[in-house]
């Protein structure tokens, strides 16, 4: 016997299989009825004019971003009524997890029973998270654990799949995602899959370790000339709708205020038509933008706060590393560049203008100090027949400061060598500032200092304008 499921656009129904190669189990059939391939394509022309409407109507400036969302939904949608892809992405997907060892059960498909219209796959004995969203309260501490592990097991192996084999599945909400009566995770529903070419990847592998790095300045730095465009140049607000977007933690990472995200939310409820919006994105962040959004209910659902960012900047780093070598890119070497963990390199990053400013003024003042020493201590000048009358000072007597100097120097290069690269950068950094303000004090004369202080403080970063502005 049968019974209905769900719909999705077409029902899936239970059905006993009895034969004897295969014994007596259950099965899930997906169907898809004939009015549906009629009305799909009308009905997605329609919603694109309903998106303009609206756009025009409040006066939105994202024309952009409609226009590549509503180019994903047109290209993929049609997809989900040829089962046959569906059952091509499930044989392929099957294939990817067992050779990659993912711990993600996935239906197994019968062919035999299987057309363009119907789709036979194998039951997943277990529940779905949003069929459990009523008890979860009720449930043990234990069983919520077991719970977000499951979701990161799903968001892990989605990750591995789009940065090794450049598909992915693109629908993880609550009703795909289950948890089995084995305790394992499984993942269900695989008719909308995206698949990426070496340029679109490229593209998710730079916001992934962009947004990992949690740096407002290089953020804004990477943004100018990029394809991701914006209706604010308060910077708060763009690193809001990218974190917000591009990740599924729901305190955006730790990286903006929470009075910004509580602006944006209320704006996007409330005042569309001054709400903070990306008016253009690339096609290919659609469908990622969509699998961030979608995990984030579920971790939501079960009250975890998690960072797709810090399960798959791993393996965009290893992906960009492969792109790079078949085609090298000036972004891409730059982002390879940081270290695997970039907390320590970008906090140097950030604060280096305001670094070199204070390092300028010490060194000046330092030069100064060094420049009216070895003139006060300059022995005059006497004739020849008349002996000098005072002894002579070993030069290391007269310019104790210079032999402090270097001793520090010194200590700091060999605990450089000794604790690694972020003293390395440190030291470096400090024997650099000591030597540039004994030699622009010595040949630059003080003006040409004073000129360079002030341009390392007209680098600084900028505060974001103030959220009443």
């Amino acid at each position: 016997g049968a019974a209905p499921m769900g719909q999705a656009p077409a029902p899936r129904r239970y059905r006993s299989r009895d034969d004897a190669s295969a014994g007596s189990e259950k099965i899930i059939v997906k169907v898809i009825y004939p009015d549906i391939r009629k009305h799909l394509f009308a009905d997605l022309a329609n919603a694109r004019r309903a998106c303009h409407l609206v756009t025009n109507v409040l006066k939105l400036p994202m024309k952009g971003s409609v226009d590549a969302i509503m180019d994903e939904q047109v290209q993929s949608f049609p997809r989900e009524i040829d089962l046959r892809l569906e059952r091509d992405n499930l044989v392929q997907a099957r294939a990817l997890f067992a050779r990659h060892g993912l711990e993600v059960d996935i239906p197994i498909v019968f062919d035999d029973l299987s057309s363009s219209s119907v789709l036979s796959q194998s039951f997943l004995a277990g529940r779905t998270l949003s069929s459990m969203r009523d008890d979860l309260a009720s449930r043990s501490a234990a069983d919520r654990a077991r719970c977000v592990d499951a979701v990161k097991a799903v968001a892990h192996a989605i990750g591995v799949t789009m940065f090794r084999d450049h598909v992915f599945h693109s629908d993880p909400h609550p009703g795909n995602i289950m948890l089995l009566d084995s305790g394992r995770p499984g993942l269900i529903d695989w008719g909308q899959c995206t698949s990426l070419d070496h340029r679109q990847l490229r593209t998710l592998c730079h916001i992934v370790l962009l947004l990992h790095t949690k740096s407002p300045s290089l953020i804004e730095r990477a943004l100018t000339g990029s394809d991701i465009n914006f209706n604010t140049d308060n910077l708060e607000f763009k690193l809001a709708l990218l974190y917000y977007f591009f990740d599924s933690s729901r305190d955006l990472s730790g990286v903006v205020r929470p009075q910004a995200t509580e602006y944006l939310m209320d704006a996007i409820q409330h005042n569309p038509r001054s709400m903070p919006v990306m008016t253009d994105v690339p096609r290919e962040v659609v469908f990622y933008g969509r699998v961030c959004g979608t995990l984030r209910k579920s971790f939501d659902l079960l009250g975890a706060d998690v960072s797709v960012l810090d399960l798959w900047h791993l393996e965009a780093r290893a992906a960009l590393k492969r792109l790079n070598a078949l085609q090298p890119d000036l972004t891409s070497t730059g982002l390879l560049l940081l270290p695997d963990d970039p907390a320590g390199l970008v906090y140097i990053i950030d604060r280096s203008p305001e670094w070199i400013s204070s390092a300028l003024a010490f060194a000046s003042a330092l030069g100064q100090r060094a420049a009216s020493s070895l003139s006060a201590a300059e022995p005059p000048a006497v004739s020849a027949k008349q002996p000098p009358s005072t002894p002579h000072i070993p030069f290391v007597q007269r310019h104790q400061w210079l032999a402090r100097a270097l001793a520090f120097l010194s200590t700091s290069s060999l605990l450089a060598l000794l604790f690694g690269p972020l003293l390395r950068v440190l030291a470096t950094m400090v024997a650099l500032g000591l030597l540039f303000g004994v030699l622009a004090v010595r040949h630059l004369g003080q003006a040409n200092l004073a000129l360079l202080v002030d341009l390392a403080d007209r680098v600084r970063p900028r505060k974001p304008p103030s959220l009443a502005s």
